[in-house]
């Protein structure tokens, strides 16, 4: 009987006889049931030809199969018919229900229940039928997509073990391996697009179907992919390797499973490569990202920052530090911003390693660009103490100032530089952290800048200047720098002014009397005019100077106007005549040819007189011929293109009706005149259920855009402003029309043309077609008009109840965007006292608004009348709970990104994030609260104010619980807006609360929570009374020219509040403290010493020639292919600090590939050459040892994520011991084997 191969789960395949020409071969049908795959897939696994000779056996092994296994083959067939048939009817329901959809008809119950499971409704738009995933299918997918993934991992668990055994068998039975070329022959190369297709199809099945990595198990993927990683492969396959293991990763389990495996020294060897493998070293850098992102543990909230843990070993870490720190690598940059965010992280693993040095040159030397991500993190970590311990005070944040202070004479080239420095140092005076900084060892960061000032460079002391002018928010005027210049060309001239005053004192010559007395007189006229005379910056509002000057020559200009507008009015019959003759429009209908200025001169003038305009419609028959003009069917007027020479004429019709409209024979000409009549027309042509539609109406889309027929709007409008005009436009049904217009899918433009020109000053017809525009079907048509009555509110001088009832009724608009529209408009009209009681009166209904509606509700509680509203509604209470259990800290977070963004210098860019900072604080609940006498005594039926004090008194000092932190400056901001009211103050004062919150501002650890404290005492600074408070205890109140509280106050003694308490740094970069086995013959320690002496910049050159000479000689040469030492210069580059071409060089030293079996070598190598813990102890209790070659006691090999044990900071240099106690060190005599990698050698002048 044949034998046949299943799959690797294990399931037996079932060979089945099939009728051929010589009845001997079989196949052998997996049924999907029994392996797990997707219905369609029943493979083919084997095919077993038999010879003649053996019939009988064949036809009984038959026979004896079918007894035994028809049953089991019957199940399997019938499984598979019911499934597709169970799909049919899936997709012929799926079917049914989209027609019966489409028919507007529901179908049944029992219809719907006799196809058996269907899919749920999850509230998604129908879709095509073609797109939907029933849940059979989904299973299928997901079944079907493990069964594409196991095959790829099994395909590339065959590559590996064919490459490693070449004579074994290939299972040609795998469907995932019938594609491969005859791996016992095959090239590396062919092994390498094999492997690196295999991971390609994987990657893209973990890419469609995130379901299936949850299920893959990460050390099979890692046993796959192991081959692909050696040095052995391309640079293609070690990439796609590194692509595959990040899409593996999930959780931080899977993180964890990945850091069982020994992948350190492949990603190390990799970031250490040169710029030809950018491919493999950007996957390499992308898996550590993801390892940082996924894998990381951040600790709870309630605990200080820094304090989570980074599952990377100090081996990886150094290689991307080593990468981070060398100029010329293009992965510098997001190296940089990785260890950004570990630092944010894990602080104490940045410090050992040496990371927080990379950071701070970093931040001194550039890149710019990253400068402001790395300022804004050592912000963050100066402003808690636990943190702040990780920096040397006065030293290390200082190396930011070096761009400004180190530019003494460096010449103009550095000038971006510093310019850039200057940035940065704005942005962190900017914080309260960065300044309370750099106020400790009595300001000495900020006297150094200043000090620069004293540079003999001009260019230097701009830059500091304009820094301070940007820190104070002083703006110089435009003309500051031609004012400079200025000056330099005056005092150039200076020394002739004694001259000028000798010449007019002189009364020996009466000439030069007067040439002295006039040069002085101009100079004294230039000073009182050169204000006048000065280009005057263009305002908000446009308006014009009003100094007596100008104003008087206005007054003129007017006055002329009016002599020649009465002159217009009064001129006789005959220049009368000799005007309209003039205009040409009597003598041809070409405008072109027309007296154009004359014309408006006429109607603007003349026209505008009763019997002039009846002589020119009775008489001359001048206007009837005027206003053929503007007729729509005409297409004179309508078919002229819109420039803007055109646009006069746009103005001439407005100016035209104007004057019709006063006098009785123009509104009787309008009346019947075909001008208004055929406007009518032109709508009722997009009248979509007109009887005779135009296939070019008037008023077109392209027409609208295109010509001047959007100008009949603006006439429309001009009608409407009139009671005249009013009764025209009603008597030939145009706002019938308009009503029509509102209603058109798609033309919007003739909506905003209408509600845009309508005079809405007058009740009536333009106030219902705004109404009906505001209820319009369509959303971008409701928008308009929501703006367009915002605007108008807006610029009412008085509340007008018409218009807040209909921006009032905006505010259930089904659009969001409409209803923030409304609310934001509302807000604003609300600043009035007078709007606000109105709108109160109204009582609306805000609950549906949600937060949208929670600034316009606190305006409404500002008021006796509205607090009293919504009390009766419940609101007040259900508020007041959310607020003291969770809205308050929501407020800390939104106002500090709020000053966040006010004070960056890029403010200005983010207009549309944040409102224009006016020194105003948000509101807050319990502020608006204290304003009434009704909210004071509910605040005080609730207790709330006496349980802020209590916790204020309990945690004022916390420093290291970020939760209470949080709860802290909530509870400080709640109490501040209490105190900044009249009525809310005597709360503070019958509380006791300034004096503690004055304690926090002095002594707290954390330099955020002063800072909110500062505010918070500004904020009680604003009432006389809360000021009088304040200055009892030395803090003062600024005052405004009325001698009003401005909200800000100030400390009498500025020391004692940006005082810092000193502290000792509690960690630097830190030596690995285990301790390996020494060398075991003199070669070898040779050999070491000489490695480690490459990370000495001063003998580098000399240690690499060293190794050069001992490589090529035979008895080194067994050293550079020793697994053990070459896991010795491994463990050195990973606890030590060596520069990347060092790096590379090591690693170009030993003659070993990196593979699967040369890693665990040197896995093996890590076990037997460290010494154990109990003889590290003993041996530390007879000698101290200083070697720098020390490893904590942790695993057994050095794991890229592994959780790390509790680390213990050593306090030493950063920089090299000195000579002296290097000697010292190994004149003590160590005990074997322990060894010291330290130079032999003495450098003299290096102490």
């Amino acid at each position: 009987m044949p034998v046949n191969v299943g799959d690797t789960h294990g399931n037996c395949a079932l060979p089945v006889p099939r009728a051929s020409t010589d009845g001997s071969s079989t196949i052998s049908v997996a049924p999907s049931t029994v392996q797990g795959a997707s219905p369609q897939s029943w493979a083919t696994t084997d095919s077993t030809v038999l010879g003649e000779g053996d019939k009988e056996a064949q036809s009984s092994a038959y026979a004896s199969f079918v007894v035994n296994s028809s049953r089991m083959f019957k199940d399997a067939l019938r499984s598979e018919v019911e499934l597709e048939l169970a799909t049919a009817r899936q997709k012929i329901m799926t079917i049914q229900r989209d027609i019966d959809t489409c028919r507007g008809r529901p179908r049944g119950r029992s219809n719907e229940t006799a196809a058996g499971p269907k899919r749920k409704f999850t509230g998604q738009p129908l879709i095509p039928p073609s797109t939907w995933k029933e849940e059979g299918a989904e299973k299928d997918d997901f079944h079907s997509a493990m069964y594409h993934a196991n095959g790829a991992i099994r395909t590339l668990l065959h590559l590996s073990r064919q490459h490693e055994h070449p004579s074994a068998p290939s299972p040609s039975t795998s469907p995932s391996t019938s594609t491969l070329p005859n791996l016992a022959t095959a090239t590396d190369a062919e092994l390498n697009r094999a492997r690196v297709e295999a991971m390609n199809k994987l990657i893209g099945t973990l890419q469609r179907n995130l379901r299936v990595r949850y299920e893959l198990e990460i050390g099979e993927v890692v046993r796959a992919v192991l081959p692909s990683l050696a040095d052995k492969a391309t640079k293609q396959s070690r990439a796609t390797a590194y692509r595959l293991l990040r899409h593996s990763l999930v959780d931080a389990h899977s993180v964890r499973r990945l850091g069982e495996q020994n992948l350190d020294w492949f990603i190390v060897k990799s970031l250490s490569r040169d710029n030809k493998h950018t491919v493999e070293k950007e996957q390499a850098v992308k898996l550590i990202r993801a390892v940082v992102e996924i894998g990381s543990e951040r600790h709870s909230p309630n605990s200080a920052v820094g304090t989570g843990t980074v599952p990377l070993s100090d081996a990886v870490m150094r290689a991307v530090i080593s990468v981070a720190e060398y100029p010329e690598d293009p992965f510098k940059p997001i190296c940089l911003q990785t260890l950004t965010e570990i630092l944010l992280i894990d602080i104490d693993l940045m410090a050992r390693t040496g990371g927080i040095r990379v950071l701070l040159h970093s931040l001194a030397e550039g890149p710019i660009e990253m400068a402001p991500l790395l300022s804004a993190a050592f912000l963050h970590i100066i402003d808690s103490p636990r943190t702040r311990a990780y920096l040397r005070p006065g030293t290390d944040l200082e190396i930011a100032l070096s761009g400004i202070t180190d530019a003494y004479g460096k010449g103009v080239e550095h000038s971006e530089r510093v310019k850039g420095c200057a940035r940065i140092v704005t942005s962190m005076l900017r914080t309260w952290s960065g300044l309370m900084y750099f106020c400790i060892n009595d300001k000495m960061a900020i006297k150094a800048v200043i000090d620069c000032l004293r540079i003999p460079s001009l260019e230097t002391r701009e830059v500091i200047l304009d820094m301070f002018f940007v820190i104070l928010n002083i703006k110089p005027p435009e003309w500051h720098q031609a004012f400079i210049d200025g000056r330099r060309l005056t005092t150039a001239k200076i020394q002739a002014l004694p001259r000028v005053f000798k010449l007019a004192s002189d009364y020996d010559d009466n000439e030069h009397r007067i040439i002295g007395s006039s040069a002085l007189s101009a100079i004294d006229s230039f000073n009182r005019h050169r204000a006048r005379l000065e280009p005057a910056v263009k305002g908000d509002s446009g308006r014009p100077r009003a100094n007596s000057v100008e104003d008087a020559v206005r007054r003129g200009q007017r006055a002329v106007e009016q002599e020649k507008m009465k002159m217009r009015m009064q001129m006789d019959d005959k220049t009368f005549q000799a005007f309209l003759l003039d205009t040409q429009v009597m003598l041809t209908k070409d405008h072109g040819k027309w007296n154009f200025d004359t014309l408006q001169e006429l109607v603007e003038g003349p026209l505008h007189n009763p019997k002039r305009m009846e002589e020119a419609i009775k008489v001359s028959r001048y206007i009837r011929k005027l206003m053929s003009f503007f007729h729509p069917m005409a297409h004179r007027f309508s078919s002229l293109p819109k420039t803007k020479q055109n646009v006069r004429w746009v103005r001439l019709g407005c100016s035209l009706l104007n004057a019709l409209l006063a006098s009785q024979d123009g509104v009787k000409f309008l009346a019947e005149d075909e001008f208004l009549s055929q406007l009518y027309k032109s709508f009722d042509q997009l009248d979509p259920q007109t009887p005779t539609p135009t296939s070019d109406p008037v008023f077109s889309k392209k027409r609208m855009q295109d010509t001047l027929t959007y100008g009949y709007f603006e006439m429309l409008g001009t009608l409407s402003r009139r009671k005249e005009g009013i009764e025209l436009l009603e008597k030939f049904k145009l706002f019938s029309a308009f009503y029509l217009l509102t209603e058109l899918r798609g033309r919007e433009d003739l909506v905003i043309g209408i509600i845009e020109n309508l005079d809405l000053s007058i009740d009536g017809h333009s106030r219902i077609v705004l109404s009906k525009a505001l209820t319009s079907n369509y959303p971008h048509v409701r928008r308009y008009a929501t703006q367009r009555l915002g605007t108008l509110i807006r610029s009412s001088t008085t509340a007008s109840a018409w218009t807040l009832r209909l921006l009032l009724t905006q505010l259930y608009d089904p659009s969001m965007e409409v209803r923030e529209m409304a609310v934001q408009f509302l807000e604003g009209a609300c600043e009035s006292q007078d709007v606000l009681q109105m709108v109160v009166e109204m009582q609306p209904t805000l609950d549906h608004l949600g937060e949208v509606g929670h600034p316009l509700l606190l305006k409404f509680m500002s008021t006796p009348t509205g607090f009293r509203y919504l009390y009766a509604a419940e609101y007040i209470e259900r508020e007041m709970e959310l607020w003291f259990h969770e809205r308050n800290l929501h407020y800390v977070v939104h106002i500090e990104v709020f000053l966040a963004k006010a004070f960056s210098q890029n403010a200005t860019e983010d207009e549309d994030d944040i409102l224009a900072f006016d020194g105003i604080v948000p509101p807050h609940f319990y502020g608006v609260m204290a304003k009434t006498d009704l909210g004071c005594e509910v605040l005080q039926e609730k207790g709330h104010f006496a349980e802020f004090a209590h916790f204020i008194r309990q945690h004022g000092s916390e420093s290291e619980d970020q939760d209470l932190i949080l709860k802290l400056k909530s509870i400080l901001w709640a109490v501040g807006n209490i105190g900044a009211t009249e009525r809310g103050l005597p709360f503070l004062e019958d509380e006791e609360i300034i004096p503690a919150i004055l304690e926090i501002a002095e002594q707290s650890l954390v330099l955020s929570v002063r800072g909110t404290c500062f505010f918070v005492l500004g904020l009680i600074s604003s009432t006389p009374q809360g000021a009088e408070i304040l200055d009892d205890y030395h803090w003062e109140a600024t005052l405004s020219p009325l001698g009003l509280p401005t909200g800000l106050c100030v400390p009498v003694d500025v020391d004692k509040f940006v005082s810092v308490p000193e502290w000792e740094c509690v960690a630097v970069e830190a030596m690995d403290d285990s301790k390996l086995a020494a060398p075991e013959s003199p070669e070898e320690m040779e050999v070491m010493t000489a490695i480690y002496n490459l990370a000495n910049t001063v003998i580098a050159n000399a240690a690499s020639r060293t190794l050069t000479k001992m490589k090529s000689k035979p008895e080194y040469r067994h050293i550079f292919t020793s697994p053990s030492m070459f896991y010795r210069a491994l463990h050195t580059i990973s606890s030590q600090k060596y520069r990347m071409p060092v790096r590379r060089y090591i690693f170009d030293l030993f003659n070993i590939e990196l593979d699967a079996d040369v890693v665990k070598q040197l896995s093996d190598c890590a076990i037997s050459l460290r010494i154990p813990l109990v003889a590290q102890g003993q041996e530390a209790a007879e000698t101290v040892d200083t070697s720098p070659v020390q490893e904590k006691p942790r695993q057994t090999v050095v794991q890229t994520f592994r959780p790390r044990p509790t680390r213990h900071h050593v306090s030493e240099s950063e920089d090299e011991e000195s000579d002296v106690e290097e000697k010292e060190v190994t004149a003590k005599k160590p005990r074997a084997p322990v060894m010291s990698l330290r130079p032999k050698s003495r450098i003299i002048g290096f102490n």
